[in-house]
C-alpha cells in the first residue's frame, strides 16, 4: 500500500491519522453487526471485544479533539449550536429512514420505539434494552455525546490549566475512574436471580447498561482524551509510536476475552487505546510515514458518520430482503455482506454530501463563523489554540467553523491545502454498539 509520506512535519492543525483510524474503527463496528445480523443477534465474542474499543476510542476522540481546538473566547451558545448543526440534521434524516423502514417492515412502531431515540434520551433510563435498543440503535453513543457537549465548555477552561507536570496523574486518575466503574457495578449491583443476561454471556442486561450505555459512565474516557491533547500540546507524547499502542492492545486482548463484558467493555482497553491515539498523533506532528495518511483511509473516515448511523439500517433490512435466515452458505453469506457494506457506503457518501457538508456551509455556500465571527483572543497560557478544526475530527466531534481546512496554527508557513470536514464521532457499535 502506498502511504503517505510528508518530507516535513505537518502543522499542528493536520492531523490526517485521526480521521484514518476513524474509518478504522467504524469499519470494524460493521464487521460485528454484520456478525451479529448474519448469526440471528447472536455475539462474535471476539469481534464483540473489538467493537467495545471502537466505541471507547471514539470517545476518547471526542475529547481529545474538542480539546485540541479550543479557543479560550468561543462562546458556550457558539459550541453549542455549532454541535446541534453537525449532529442532529443527520440524525433526525436516518431515524426518519428507519422509522419508514420499519413501516413497510410490518406494524407502525410505537411512540416508545422512536421518541426516546429522537430526543437522545434513550439510554439514561434503566429500562433501556441494549439487545433492542430502539429504531436506529447507534444512536445511543449519541446520548453520550449529548452529554458530552453539555459539560464540556465547563471542563475545556479548568483542564487547560492544569500544569503541564501533572496532566500524567489526571490522566492516570482517569483510568482509574474507568476501571471503579465496573467495580462498582460487579459490587453493588451485582446479577439476580431472573435478570436477563446479554445474550451468551453471564453479564446480566442492566450492568451493561450501566457500564456501556449510561452516558455519565463514558464521561471518565471523554475527559481522558481531553487530557491527551494537553499532553500532546505539551510534547508529553512526541516519543509514543504507533507500534506502542498495537503492542499494548495485542497483548490486552487476550484478557479482554477472558474477563468478564463489563471488564473488557472499557476498563481493560482504554490505556492502549490512549496510546494509539498519541501515536498517531504524534507520528503526524513528526511527518512519520502511516497508511492512516493514505487518500482511501482518509476519505473513509471522512464518511464514518455517516457510515455509523446509516450502517445497521441496511444490515437489518438488507438481511430480510436477501433472505439471510435461508441462506447457509459462507460465500453467499460473504457476497451478499459486501453488497451490504457497498450500499452502506454509497448512503454514507449521500448523507455526508447532502446533509452535513451543506447545513455545516451554510445557505450560501461558506461555514457560518464562529462565534459570530468575533475576533480570537490570544491565548492567555502557553498552549496553543486553533481557530478550526483539527483535519482528522469525526463528524460527531468535529466544530463547525468559517472554513474547510483546519487551521491551528503554531508556525509560520503557508496555509495548508483545504480539506473536507469529516464525519463521525461517534461512534460505536455492538449489538450492544448497535
Amino acid at each position: 500500500m502506498k502511504t503517505s509520506h510528508p518530507s516535513h512535519p505537518l502543522k499542528t492543525s493536520q492531523l490526517p491519522s485521526l480521521t484514518g483510524l476513524r474509518g478504522l474503527a467504524a469499519m470494524t463496528v460493521f464487521a460485528q453487526h454484520a456478525s451479529s445480523v448474519w448469526n440471528g443477534g447472536d455475539e462474535n465474542a471476539a469481534l464483540l471485544r473489538i467493537a467495545f474499543s471502537a466505541a471507547s476510542f471514539f470517545f476518547l476522540l471526542s475529547g481529545f479533539l474538542f480539546s485540541w481546538s479550543w479557543r479560550p473566547d468561543r462562546s458556550t451558545r457558539g459550541f453549542w449550536r455549532g454541535r446541534a448543526t453537525k449532529i442532529l440534521p443527520l440524525h433526525l434524516v436516518t431515524l426518519v429512514f428507519g422509522v419508514l423502514l420499519a413501516v413497510a417492515a410490518g406494524p407502525i412502531p410505537p411512540v416508545r420505539a422512536w421518541l426516546p431515540n429522537a430526543l437522545l434520551v434513550q439510554t439514561w433510563s434503566p429500562g433501556f434494552d441494549i439487545l433492542d435498543p430502539g429504531i436506529n440503535g447507534v444512536s445511543w453513543s449519541l446520548c453520550c455525546e449529548a452529554l458530552f457537549y453539555l459539560l464540556f465548555p465547563l471542563l475545556a477552561r479548568p483542564v487547560h490549566r492544569i500544569a503541564p507536570r501533572l496532566l500524567p496523574a489526571c490522566a492516570g486518575a482517569c483510568v482509574a475512574a474507568v476501571t471503579l466503574i465496573p467495580l462498582l457495578v460487579v459490587t453493588v449491583r451485582p446479577a439476580v436471580a431472573g435478570q436477563a443476561t446479554f445474550g451468551p454471556f453471564p453479564d446480566t442486561t442492566h450492568q451493561m447498561w450501566l457500564v456501556y450505555s449510561f452516558p455519565p459512565a463514558r464521561l471518565p474516557e471523554f475527559v481522558l482524551g481531553m487530557l491527551l491533547a494537553r499532553m500532546a500540546r505539551e510534547g508529553l507524547g512526541r516519543g509514543v509510536r504507533g507500534w506502542h499502542g498495537a503492542a499494548a492492545y495485542a497483548a490486552l486482548y487476550p484478557l479482554a476475552i477472558a474477563v468478564p463484558l463489563v471488564w473488557s467493555a472499557v476498563a481493560v482497553m482504554v490505556v492502549p487505546l490512549a496510546l494509539v491515539l498519541l501515536g498517531a498523533v504524534a507520528a503526524d506532528l513528526r511527518g512519520d510515514r502511516s497508511p492512516l495518511r493514505h487518500p482511501v483511509a482518509v476519505r473513509l473516515g471522512e464518511l464514518s458518520f455517516g457510515l455509523y448511523m446509516c450502517h445497521l439500517l441496511v444490515l437489518e433490512h438488507g438481511c430480510r430482503v436477501l433472505g439471510c435466515a435461508r441462506t447457509t452458505s459462507t460465500a453467499v453469506r460473504a457476497a451478499d455482506t459486501v453488497v451490504l457494506l457497498a450500499v452502506s457506503l454509497g448512503l454514507a457518501w449521500l448523507l455526508h454530501t447532502c446533509v452535513e457538508r451543506p447545513l455545516l456551509r451554510g445557505p450560501h455556500g461558506a461555514a457560518p463563523p464562529r462565534d459570530g465571527g468575533k475576533k480570537p483572543t490570544p491565548p492567555t497560557s502557553g498552549v496553543p489554540v486553533t481557530e478550526a478544526p483539527v483535519t482528522g475530527a469525526p463528524a460527531a466531534t468535529q466544530p463547525a467553523v468559517a472554513q474547510p481546512a483546519a487551521g491551528q496554527p503554531a508556525v509560520e508557513e503557508p496555509p495548508p491545502a483545504p480539506v473536507q470536514r469529516t464525519g463521525t464521532d461517534t461512534m460505536p457499535h455492538g449489538r450492544i454498539g448497535r
